[in-house]
């Protein structure tokens, strides 16, 4: 595990050893699936003193590249048991929610009725008391996987806070939300979750609906394949308006997963003993989660969180590490000025996360001091992602690899009718135009050399040839 996780809490530590254990996920995935389910579960509770630039949530916006086959949802799911528990009690706590819902919703509309047939009484003079309308059915969706914009609205109107936490978020970022014929596709959303982030108001008004939502939480933890979020990364207008930097990415490449040692008797019951050392990490977990959250009075689900203040240490300890990254922007993270602007805040809200997961009211100097390991951790994955663009002609580079890996397979060459009349088969069944792309692509890639010859009438063809390959990969001409 990397040197710059040894000073997060022990039960995190623990809880990222046995997912490495049992299923070999490397550091860049069992930090964000540990570290989001804490900062899921606090988020609601305090708010963090900057010192500087007034009180901040402590909601986290992390992201998890990875490929497939990288046991997205299995680590998601070992990591958020504490918050399953959680929630199963919330659900059985508020069966009869809509029951007393409804109860005093009948009690509203008898005593509004009342008050309007006392005003008509009372001429000019008002009766003393408006009647109070019903608390809504309080939700329990503490964990959405799928969202829109207006599904996460629905969402807050009922409940404190949420997260948007999903193993296959690829379907999120491939939404309506982010689709459509306008230029700024997408936008409306981004800007929802940015004010979200930054503890914002945040407002949905239409012709229809004038909906306000005041000091809300939401945190995102998504993993996903990197093709599936290339686009959204690579937009400039969601960078320009600072949603991209204001998410903790990490990448991960393909790993070898362990071996099953299927033929030992107790395989399975030991697994069951090495999950128990999660325990005192979800036991926390599910205890933070249980705490008492603060409403604002004469509010049903506004928050009104604890502010955690830094110790005299622990601010200097950030302070001088802001300094010394100040001017980052215009140095090596210059592609992501905007990310190195935010660098303290990430930290502060990191450090923050951990003293209230450690059941501090006080961030402490090992908790800022976790926080920078960790935001230096972060700092290294930004600079090394590799996000690529967005392949416009999918078919034609799939067609190519296969082509390629059908040529080297079978040793062919031949020519492009030889290759139309006993070339496999999906092939034959192209049409003429796919069939020239491929080609020109598969030629332009220096996979395949053409040369020209002449055939048995002395006519000029063009002879397709694999093209040859050293022992270390590259072609040779």
């Amino acid at each position: 595990m990397d040197k710059r996780f040894d000073r997060l809490p022990k039960e995190m530590l623990e809880a990222m050893a046995v997912l490495q254990e049992l299923h070999a996920a490397p550091d860049s995935m069992a930090l964000q699936v540990i570290l989001g389910t804490v900062n899921l579960a606090a988020q609601a509770h305090y708010n963090v003193d900057s010192g500087i630039y007034h009180h901040r949530p402590i909601s986290l916006f992390l992201m998890g590249l990875a490929p497939t086959g990288a046991l997205k949802s299995t680590l998601t799911r070992e990591a958020r048991a504490g918050i399953d528990r959680f929630v199963d009690q919330l659900r059985s706590r508020l069966e009869n929610d809509v029951i007393r819902y409804k109860l005093e919703e009948k009690k509203f509309k008898a005593a509004e009725a009342q008050y309007l047939k006392d005003m008509d009484a009372g001429g000019n003079f008002l009766p003393p008391a408006l009647p109070t309308p019903p608390k809504p059915v309080q939700g329990y969706d503490c964990m959405i996987s799928k969202a829109t914009l207006n599904g996460i609205i629905e969402v807050l109107k009922c409940q404190s806070w949420t997260g948007l936490f999903s193993s296959e978020a690829g379907e999120f970022f491939s939404g309506h939300a982010f689709k459509g014929r306008e230029a700024n596709n997408g936008l409306e959303m981004i800007t929802f979750l940015t004010k979200l982030w930054d503890g914002d108001t945040v407002d949905k008004i239409t012709g229809l609906e004038n909906t306000k939502l005041w000091n809300r939480r939401l945190m995102m933890l998504f993993l996903l394949q990197t093709e599936t979020v290339q686009e959204v990364l690579n937009n400039k207008l969601f960078s320009d308006q600072g949603f991209i930097h204001r998410i903790l990415i990490t990448q991960t490449d393909q790993y070898t997963k362990p071996a099953w040692d299927v033929d030992k008797e107790n395989f399975l019951e030991d697994l069951d003993v090495i999950r128990q050392y999660m325990e005192p990490f979800h036991k926390k977990v599910f205890d933070l989660c249980n705490r008492p959250i603060r409403i604002r009075e004469n509010s049903h689900f506004e928050l009104n969180p604890i502010t955690i203040k830094m110790s005299p240490t622990a601010f200097r300890i950030l302070g001088h590490w802001r300094n010394a990254n100040r001017n980052r922007g215009s140095e090596d993270l210059k592609n992501y000025a905007g990310f190195a602007e935010r660098l303290h805040e990430h930290a502060l809200r990191i450090a923050a996360t951990l003293a209230a997961f450690e059941n501090w009211d006080t961030i402490q100097d090992n908790h800022a001091r976790a926080a920078i390991d960790l935001m230096d951790y972060y700092c290294e994955q930004r600079l090394q992602m590799e996000v690529g663009v967005v392949n416009t002609d999918p078919i034609a580079t799939d067609g190519v690899r296969r082509l390629y890996d059908w040529i080297r397979q079978n040793n062919w060459s031949g020519t492009k009718r030889e290759l139309s009349q006993r070339g496999p088969k999906w092939y034959r069944d192209l049409g003429i135009d796919q069939k020239n792309r491929i080609l020109e692509n598969i030629v332009k890639s220096d996979l395949v050399i053409p040369r020209e010859i002449r055939n048995s009438n002395n006519v000029p063809v063009i002879l397709l040839e694999m093209a040859s390959v050293d022992n270390t990969g590259s072609t040779l001409q």
